[in-house]
């Protein structure tokens, strides 16, 4: 599943799932003509990361949409750039 983040529809939330339908990873995707892939897959420090009061009962794309708004792209990688866990670059 994606999810667009931003007006432009830069930036991406993909979410991965198994087979037999449970999670498996997010990442954050940034759709240029040169790609960028962040996964991730602790949810809930991103959570914390990014908290506004009033995000507990938020979905957790809106959060990022949310932020995306308010900080732009860049500024949502650097908050999670140390939770990711793989990222690929394609040109």
């Amino acid at each position: 599943m994606r999810i667009r983040l931003d007006e432009e529809a830069e930036w991406f939330l993909s979410v991965f799932v198994l087979a037999d339908g449970s999670f498996d990873r997010y990442s954050l995707d940034l759709e240029l003509t040169s790609d960028s892939h962040y996964e991730f897959s602790d949810e809930e420090k991103v959570r914390q990361a990014l908290y506004q009061p009033g995000d507990e009962n938020r979905y957790f794309a809106e959060i990022l949409i949310r932020y995306m708004a308010e900080h732009g792209g860049s500024r949502l990688l650097e908050k999670i750039r140390p939770l990711v866990t793989a990222q690929f670059h394609y040109c």
